[in-house]
Protein backbone atom coordinates (compact mmCIF):
# COMPACT_ATOMS: atom_id res chain seq x y z
CA UNK A 1 0.00 0.00 0.00
CA UNK A 2 2.71 2.71 0.76
CA UNK A 3 3.40 2.06 -3.25
CA UNK A 4 0.55 2.91 -4.10
CA UNK A 5 0.04 5.97 -1.71
CA UNK A 6 3.51 6.64 -3.26
CA UNK A 7 2.09 6.29 -6.61
CA UNK A 8 -1.22 8.86 -5.66
CA UNK A 9 1.29 11.22 -4.41
CA UNK A 10 2.59 11.16 -8.20
CA UNK A 11 -0.60 11.08 -10.16
CA UNK A 12 -2.23 14.04 -7.91
CA UNK A 13 0.92 16.44 -9.03
CA UNK A 14 0.80 16.02 -12.50
CA UNK A 15 -0.43 19.03 -13.00
CA UNK A 16 0.90 20.79 -16.15
CA UNK A 17 -1.47 23.47 -16.48
CA UNK A 18 -1.02 24.68 -12.94
CA UNK A 19 2.62 26.97 -13.49
CA UNK A 20 0.72 28.87 -16.04
CA UNK A 21 -2.48 29.18 -15.33
CA UNK A 22 -2.22 32.42 -14.11
CA UNK A 23 0.64 33.37 -17.37
CA UNK A 24 -2.63 32.07 -19.34
CA UNK A 25 -5.07 34.72 -18.16
CA UNK A 26 -3.04 37.51 -18.12
CA UNK A 27 -1.98 36.78 -21.67
CA UNK A 28 -5.91 36.41 -22.83
CA UNK A 29 -5.80 40.09 -21.34
CA UNK A 30 -7.76 39.78 -17.73
CA UNK A 31 -6.43 41.73 -15.05
CA UNK A 32 -5.49 40.96 -11.67
CA UNK A 33 -8.57 41.57 -10.29
CA UNK A 34 -10.27 39.16 -12.54
CA UNK A 35 -7.84 36.51 -12.32
CA UNK A 36 -8.27 36.81 -8.87
CA UNK A 37 -11.81 36.48 -8.79
CA UNK A 38 -11.55 33.46 -10.61
CA UNK A 39 -9.34 31.83 -9.16
CA UNK A 40 -10.93 32.95 -5.61
CA UNK A 41 -14.39 31.26 -6.96
CA UNK A 42 -12.72 27.74 -6.92
CA UNK A 43 -11.20 28.02 -3.58
CA UNK A 44 -14.72 29.51 -2.31
CA UNK A 45 -16.40 26.61 -4.22
CA UNK A 46 -13.58 23.93 -2.57
CA UNK A 47 -13.98 25.84 1.14
CA UNK A 48 -17.61 25.93 1.09
CA UNK A 49 -18.03 22.01 -0.03
CA UNK A 50 -14.75 20.67 2.04
CA UNK A 51 -16.33 19.43 6.12
CA UNK A 52 -19.21 18.17 4.15
CA UNK A 53 -16.86 16.54 2.02
CA UNK A 54 -14.84 15.30 4.90
CA UNK A 55 -17.32 14.16 6.85
CA UNK A 56 -19.29 12.28 3.93
CA UNK A 57 -15.94 10.27 3.33
CA UNK A 58 -15.51 9.57 7.17
CA UNK A 59 -19.38 8.20 6.72
CA UNK A 60 -20.12 6.93 3.20
CA UNK A 61 -16.25 6.16 2.26
CA UNK A 62 -13.15 7.63 1.87
CA UNK A 63 -11.45 5.87 -0.89
CA UNK A 64 -15.23 6.08 -2.63
CA UNK A 65 -15.13 10.00 -2.31
CA UNK A 66 -10.96 10.28 -3.18
CA UNK A 67 -12.13 8.79 -6.56
CA UNK A 68 -15.12 11.22 -7.31
CA UNK A 69 -12.50 13.88 -6.91
CA UNK A 70 -10.09 12.70 -9.60
CA UNK A 71 -13.48 12.20 -11.91
CA UNK A 72 -14.25 16.25 -10.84
CA UNK A 73 -10.76 17.00 -11.38
CA UNK A 74 -10.76 15.70 -15.34
CA UNK A 75 -14.18 17.03 -15.88
CA UNK A 76 -13.04 20.61 -14.79
CA UNK A 77 -9.73 20.77 -16.65
CA UNK A 78 -11.84 19.20 -19.96
CA UNK A 79 -14.31 21.98 -19.65
CA UNK A 80 -11.40 24.65 -20.23
CA UNK A 81 -10.03 22.34 -22.67
CA UNK A 82 -12.54 22.32 -24.90
CA UNK A 83 -13.21 25.94 -24.28
CA UNK A 84 -9.56 27.09 -24.72
CA UNK A 85 -9.76 24.91 -27.87
CA UNK A 86 -13.09 26.18 -29.83
CA UNK A 87 -12.09 29.51 -28.84
CA UNK A 88 -14.79 30.16 -26.54
CA UNK A 89 -12.51 32.71 -24.06
CA UNK A 90 -15.65 34.24 -22.17
CA UNK A 91 -15.07 34.20 -18.43
CA UNK A 92 -17.88 31.84 -17.74
CA UNK A 93 -16.58 28.90 -19.21
CA UNK A 94 -13.01 29.40 -16.49
CA UNK A 95 -15.52 30.00 -13.72
CA UNK A 96 -17.47 26.78 -15.13
CA UNK A 97 -13.77 24.84 -15.37
CA UNK A 98 -12.47 25.67 -12.25
CA UNK A 99 -16.03 25.37 -10.14
CA UNK A 100 -15.99 21.69 -10.77
CA UNK A 101 -12.09 21.64 -10.39
CA UNK A 102 -12.87 23.28 -7.19
CA UNK A 103 -15.47 20.53 -6.10
CA UNK A 104 -12.42 17.98 -6.94
CA UNK A 105 -10.36 19.36 -4.51
CA UNK A 106 -13.06 19.89 -1.63
CA UNK A 107 -13.67 15.80 -2.37
CA UNK A 108 -9.73 15.20 -2.21
CA UNK A 109 -8.44 17.43 0.89
CA UNK A 110 -8.38 15.25 3.81
CA UNK A 111 -9.14 11.77 2.46
CA UNK A 112 -6.43 10.70 1.07
CA UNK A 113 -3.74 11.62 4.56
CA UNK A 114 -6.54 10.49 6.30
CA UNK A 115 -6.52 6.78 4.07
CA UNK A 116 -2.94 6.67 5.16
CA UNK A 117 -3.29 7.52 9.26
CA UNK A 118 -5.78 4.89 8.90
CA UNK A 119 -3.62 1.85 7.24
CA UNK A 120 -0.86 3.25 9.50
CA UNK A 121 -2.98 2.75 12.78
CA UNK A 122 -4.14 -0.46 11.76
CA UNK A 123 -0.47 -1.94 10.36
CA UNK A 124 0.78 -1.31 14.07
CA UNK A 125 2.76 1.89 12.39
CA UNK A 126 1.77 5.03 14.10
CA UNK A 127 5.04 5.36 15.21
CA UNK A 128 6.48 5.94 11.57
CA UNK A 129 3.98 8.59 10.94
CA UNK A 130 5.83 11.51 10.31
CA UNK A 131 8.85 9.20 8.38
CA UNK A 132 6.13 7.88 5.64
CA UNK A 133 4.38 11.12 5.21
CA UNK A 134 7.17 12.55 4.19
CA UNK A 135 7.98 9.81 1.44
CA UNK A 136 4.76 10.27 0.44
CA UNK A 137 5.07 14.09 0.35
CA UNK A 138 8.64 13.52 -1.45
CA UNK A 139 7.12 11.74 -3.85
CA UNK A 140 4.63 14.64 -4.56
CA UNK A 141 7.26 17.26 -4.70
CA UNK A 142 9.47 15.55 -7.33
CA UNK A 143 6.06 14.56 -9.34
CA UNK A 144 5.54 18.37 -9.80
CA UNK A 145 8.66 19.47 -10.32
CA UNK A 146 8.95 17.01 -13.38
CA UNK A 147 5.65 18.36 -14.18
CA UNK A 148 6.63 21.75 -14.24
CA UNK A 149 9.54 21.90 -16.34
CA UNK A 150 7.67 18.88 -18.83
CA UNK A 151 4.84 21.71 -18.99
CA UNK A 152 8.21 24.17 -19.41
CA UNK A 153 9.26 22.10 -22.52
CA UNK A 154 6.07 21.19 -24.18
CA UNK A 155 4.71 25.12 -24.10
CA UNK A 156 8.40 26.13 -25.52
CA UNK A 157 7.77 23.21 -28.47
CA UNK A 158 3.84 23.43 -29.17
CA UNK A 159 3.47 26.98 -27.90
CA UNK A 160 -0.01 26.04 -27.23
CA UNK A 161 -1.32 26.34 -23.13
CA UNK A 162 -4.15 23.94 -24.36
CA UNK A 163 -2.54 20.96 -24.66
CA UNK A 164 -1.37 21.40 -20.84
CA UNK A 165 -5.28 21.48 -19.60
CA UNK A 166 -5.73 18.11 -21.84
CA UNK A 167 -2.58 15.95 -19.91
CA UNK A 168 -3.44 17.31 -16.50
CA UNK A 169 -6.79 15.67 -17.51
CA UNK A 170 -5.82 12.40 -18.35
CA UNK A 171 -3.70 12.63 -15.26
CA UNK A 172 -7.06 13.17 -13.41
CA UNK A 173 -8.63 9.90 -14.79
CA UNK A 174 -5.46 7.77 -14.18
CA UNK A 175 -5.92 8.83 -10.77
CA UNK A 176 -9.41 7.94 -10.45
CA UNK A 177 -8.15 4.40 -11.68
CA UNK A 178 -5.55 4.38 -8.76
CA UNK A 179 -8.00 5.03 -6.15
CA UNK A 180 -10.50 2.48 -7.41
CA UNK A 181 -7.61 -0.03 -7.18
CA UNK A 182 -7.12 0.40 -3.22
CA UNK A 183 -8.82 -2.25 -1.13
CA UNK A 184 -12.32 -1.57 0.28
CA UNK A 185 -11.32 -1.82 3.80
CA UNK A 186 -9.77 1.66 4.09
CA UNK A 187 -13.02 3.33 3.24
CA UNK A 188 -13.07 4.34 7.07
CA UNK A 189 -13.51 3.28 10.63
CA UNK A 190 -17.22 4.32 10.17
CA UNK A 191 -17.57 1.96 6.92
CA UNK A 192 -15.65 -1.06 8.88
CA UNK A 193 -18.15 -1.16 11.54
CA UNK A 194 -21.19 -0.87 9.41
CA UNK A 195 -19.60 -3.82 7.41
CA UNK A 196 -19.22 -5.94 10.71
CA UNK A 197 -22.49 -4.97 12.27
CA UNK A 198 -24.89 -4.26 9.70
CA UNK A 199 -25.97 -0.53 11.31
CA UNK A 200 -25.12 2.70 11.59
CA UNK A 201 -24.54 3.36 15.03
CA UNK A 202 -21.94 4.76 16.17
CA UNK A 203 -19.69 5.99 19.55
CA UNK A 204 -19.09 9.16 20.86
CA UNK A 205 -16.04 9.36 18.77
CA UNK A 206 -17.62 9.80 15.85
CA UNK A 207 -19.86 12.70 16.70
CA UNK A 208 -18.82 16.37 15.43
CA UNK A 209 -20.02 17.83 18.63
CA UNK A 210 -17.25 15.80 20.48
CA UNK A 211 -14.86 17.10 17.85
CA UNK A 212 -15.94 20.57 18.90
CA UNK A 213 -15.29 20.10 22.36
CA UNK A 214 -11.66 18.78 21.49
CA UNK A 215 -10.03 22.41 22.63
CA UNK A 216 -6.39 20.55 22.16
CA UNK A 217 -7.40 20.61 18.41
CA UNK A 218 -8.21 24.17 17.87
CA UNK A 219 -4.86 26.19 18.86
CA UNK A 220 -3.37 23.55 16.07
CA UNK A 221 -5.64 24.46 13.42
CA UNK A 222 -5.63 27.64 13.47
CA UNK A 223 -1.65 28.00 13.46
CA UNK A 224 -2.66 26.09 10.31
CA UNK A 225 -4.73 28.77 9.09
CA UNK A 226 -2.14 31.25 9.52
CA UNK A 227 0.46 29.57 8.02
CA UNK A 228 -1.17 27.71 4.93
CA UNK A 229 -3.35 30.08 3.50
CA UNK A 230 -0.32 32.88 3.40
CA UNK A 231 2.20 30.48 1.53
CA UNK A 232 -0.48 29.51 -0.95
CA UNK A 233 -1.23 33.25 -1.60
CA UNK A 234 2.18 33.78 -2.15
CA UNK A 235 3.27 30.82 -4.02
CA UNK A 236 0.15 30.52 -6.61
CA UNK A 237 -1.22 33.66 -7.09
CA UNK A 238 2.15 36.16 -6.10
CA UNK A 239 4.71 33.52 -7.90
CA UNK A 240 3.89 33.52 -11.45
CA UNK A 241 3.24 36.99 -12.10
CA UNK A 242 5.97 38.12 -9.91
CA UNK A 243 8.21 35.94 -12.50
CA UNK A 244 6.23 36.98 -15.61
CA UNK A 245 7.17 40.60 -14.78
CA UNK A 246 10.53 40.28 -13.88
CA UNK A 247 11.56 38.18 -16.72
CA UNK A 248 9.37 40.38 -19.49
CA UNK A 249 11.29 43.15 -18.03
CA UNK A 250 14.55 41.72 -19.47
CA UNK A 251 13.63 40.44 -22.88
CA UNK A 252 12.22 36.87 -22.30
CA UNK A 253 9.09 35.86 -24.24
CA UNK A 254 6.01 33.97 -23.59
CA UNK A 255 3.32 32.49 -26.23
CA UNK A 256 0.52 34.53 -26.75
CA UNK A 257 -2.64 32.78 -26.16
CA UNK A 258 -4.37 33.67 -29.26
CA UNK A 259 -1.40 33.11 -31.64
CA UNK A 260 2.53 32.06 -31.90
CA UNK A 261 6.01 33.48 -30.55
CA UNK A 262 9.04 32.96 -32.43
CA UNK A 263 11.06 32.91 -28.84
CA UNK A 264 9.35 31.96 -25.85
CA UNK A 265 12.13 31.07 -23.63
CA UNK A 266 10.03 32.32 -20.85
CA UNK A 267 8.31 29.17 -20.64
CA UNK A 268 11.50 27.38 -20.13
CA UNK A 269 12.75 29.55 -17.31
CA UNK A 270 9.29 28.95 -15.43
CA UNK A 271 9.20 25.63 -15.65
CA UNK A 272 12.86 25.05 -15.31
CA UNK A 273 11.72 27.21 -11.81
CA UNK A 274 9.00 25.08 -11.00
CA UNK A 275 11.53 22.13 -11.04
CA UNK A 276 14.55 23.30 -8.92
CA UNK A 277 11.33 24.72 -6.53
CA UNK A 278 9.24 21.52 -6.12
CA UNK A 279 12.89 19.72 -5.78
CA UNK A 280 13.54 21.89 -2.78
CA UNK A 281 9.92 21.16 -1.40
CA UNK A 282 10.76 17.18 -2.29
CA UNK A 283 14.37 17.76 -0.10
CA UNK A 284 12.32 19.65 2.80
CA UNK A 285 9.61 16.99 2.99
CA UNK A 286 12.52 14.19 3.31
CA UNK A 287 14.17 16.13 5.84
CA UNK A 288 10.85 16.15 7.78
CA UNK A 289 11.22 13.18 10.05
CA UNK A 290 15.11 13.96 11.27
CA UNK A 291 14.65 17.40 11.69
CA UNK A 292 11.52 16.45 14.10
CA UNK A 293 13.36 14.62 16.24
CA UNK A 294 15.92 17.66 16.88
CA UNK A 295 12.71 18.95 18.89
CA UNK A 296 11.23 18.09 22.07
CA UNK A 297 7.86 18.81 20.82
CA UNK A 298 6.62 18.53 17.82
CA UNK A 299 4.73 22.12 18.52
CA UNK A 300 8.05 23.50 19.14
CA UNK A 301 9.40 22.76 15.50
CA UNK A 302 6.15 23.69 13.62
CA UNK A 303 6.54 27.00 15.65
CA UNK A 304 10.18 27.42 14.56
CA UNK A 305 9.24 26.83 10.90
CA UNK A 306 6.45 29.41 11.13
CA UNK A 307 9.08 31.80 12.27
CA UNK A 308 11.50 31.23 9.47
CA UNK A 309 9.02 31.35 7.06
CA UNK A 310 7.92 34.75 8.02
CA UNK A 311 11.21 35.63 8.03
CA UNK A 312 12.12 34.61 4.49
CA UNK A 313 8.21 35.98 3.14
CA UNK A 314 9.27 39.70 4.50
CA UNK A 315 12.56 39.50 2.44
CA UNK A 316 10.89 38.39 -0.56
CA UNK A 317 8.84 41.69 0.31
CA UNK A 318 11.74 43.49 -0.01
CA UNK A 319 12.73 41.87 -3.57
CA UNK A 320 8.98 43.52 -5.24
CA UNK A 321 11.31 47.00 -4.57
CA UNK A 322 12.53 46.52 -7.97
CA UNK A 323 11.40 42.88 -9.34
CA UNK A 324 13.93 43.22 -12.06
CA UNK A 325 17.27 43.79 -10.19
CA UNK A 326 15.90 41.75 -7.48
CA UNK A 327 14.69 38.82 -8.97
CA UNK A 328 17.54 35.98 -8.05
CA UNK A 329 16.77 37.16 -5.01
CA UNK A 330 13.09 36.75 -5.14
CA UNK A 331 13.66 32.90 -6.45
CA UNK A 332 15.77 32.05 -3.13
CA UNK A 333 13.02 33.38 -1.47
CA UNK A 334 10.43 31.71 -2.70
CA UNK A 335 12.61 28.24 -3.14
CA UNK A 336 12.95 28.63 0.71
CA UNK A 337 9.04 29.24 1.02
CA UNK A 338 8.95 25.69 -0.52
CA UNK A 339 11.14 24.31 1.42
CA UNK A 340 10.21 25.06 4.89
CA UNK A 341 6.48 24.41 4.07
CA UNK A 342 7.22 21.22 2.88
CA UNK A 343 9.24 20.70 5.77
CA UNK A 344 6.37 21.25 8.30
CA UNK A 345 3.61 19.71 7.00
CA UNK A 346 4.69 16.03 7.70
CA UNK A 347 5.22 17.44 11.06
CA UNK A 348 1.77 19.19 11.17
CA UNK A 349 -0.16 16.19 10.19
CA UNK A 350 1.13 14.12 12.98
CA UNK A 351 0.63 16.32 15.16
CA UNK A 352 -2.81 16.89 14.26
CA UNK A 353 -3.48 13.29 14.36
CA UNK A 354 -2.62 13.10 18.03
CA UNK A 355 -5.13 15.72 19.19
CA UNK A 356 -7.47 14.50 16.84
CA UNK A 357 -10.93 12.32 16.84
CA UNK A 358 -9.12 9.62 14.62
CA UNK A 359 -12.46 8.44 13.30
CA UNK A 360 -13.44 12.15 12.29
CA UNK A 361 -9.64 12.30 10.69
CA UNK A 362 -11.15 13.17 7.12
CA UNK A 363 -13.43 15.07 9.07
CA UNK A 364 -10.50 17.32 10.77
CA UNK A 365 -8.44 17.62 7.95
CA UNK A 366 -11.15 19.01 5.24
CA UNK A 367 -12.01 21.46 8.20
CA UNK A 368 -8.49 22.69 8.01
CA UNK A 369 -8.24 23.00 4.60
CA UNK A 370 -11.56 24.25 4.60
CA UNK A 371 -10.63 27.58 6.87
CA UNK A 372 -7.72 27.93 4.36
CA UNK A 373 -9.95 28.14 1.52
CA UNK A 374 -12.66 30.20 2.44
CA UNK A 375 -9.37 32.65 3.69
CA UNK A 376 -7.57 32.46 0.37
CA UNK A 377 -10.96 32.86 -1.59
CA UNK A 378 -11.58 36.06 0.30
CA UNK A 379 -8.10 37.22 -0.01
CA UNK A 380 -7.16 36.99 -3.69
CA UNK A 381 -10.08 39.26 -5.46
CA UNK A 382 -9.17 41.78 -2.51
CA UNK A 383 -5.20 41.08 -3.51
CA UNK A 384 -5.94 41.68 -7.05
CA UNK A 385 -7.75 44.76 -6.92
CA UNK A 386 -4.79 46.02 -4.78
CA UNK A 387 -2.37 44.66 -7.34
CA UNK A 388 -3.73 46.15 -9.72
CA UNK A 389 -3.89 49.60 -7.94
CA UNK A 390 -0.86 50.15 -6.25
CA UNK A 391 1.29 46.93 -7.85
CA UNK A 392 2.14 43.40 -6.82
CA UNK A 393 4.37 44.38 -3.83
CA UNK A 394 0.80 44.30 -1.97
CA UNK A 395 0.43 40.71 -1.90
CA UNK A 396 3.37 40.04 -0.67
CA UNK A 397 3.83 42.43 2.43
CA UNK A 398 0.26 42.24 3.05
CA UNK A 399 0.57 38.30 3.59
CA UNK A 400 4.17 38.88 5.31
CA UNK A 401 2.07 41.25 7.70
CA UNK A 402 -0.73 38.31 8.49
CA UNK A 403 2.08 35.51 9.09
CA UNK A 404 3.41 37.88 11.74
CA UNK A 405 0.16 38.59 13.39
CA UNK A 406 -0.09 34.46 13.53
CA UNK A 407 3.17 34.02 14.49
CA UNK A 408 2.48 36.58 17.52
CA UNK A 409 -0.69 35.28 18.74
CA UNK A 410 0.62 31.40 18.62
CA UNK A 411 3.39 31.86 20.23
CA UNK A 412 1.95 32.44 23.78
CA UNK A 413 0.61 28.88 23.66
CA UNK A 414 3.13 26.37 25.41
CA UNK A 415 4.22 23.18 23.67
CA UNK A 416 2.34 21.43 26.90
CA UNK A 417 -0.59 22.62 25.05
CA UNK A 418 0.19 20.16 22.50
CA UNK A 419 1.75 17.32 24.50
CA UNK A 420 1.45 13.90 22.93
Amino acid sequence: MIVRFCLYSVVKNLRFANPFLPIYLLELGFSYAQIGAMLGFERLVTGLLEVPSGYGADYWGRRTVLAWSFACHATGLLVIALAAGFGALHPIWFYVGLGIFGVGEAFRTGSHKAIMLDYLQLQGLRAETTAILALARTFSKSSSALAGVAAGLLLYFFQDYVILFWLSAFAGATGCLLILSYPKSLEGEVSRQRSALGETRHGEAYKVPNLLRNKRLWPVLGQSLIYESQVEVILKFFLQPFLYQGLSSIGYSFPTAGGKSVQTTGAILIGINEMFRDMLGAIGASFSGRAERRFRHRSTGVNFIHLATTAVVAVLGFTTIHPVKLLPVGLVAIGATTFLQNLRRPMFVSLMDEVANRPLRATILSLDSQARSLTVAVQLPLMGIAADTWGLWTVVCFSSLLMMVGLVQFSAYSPKCYDY
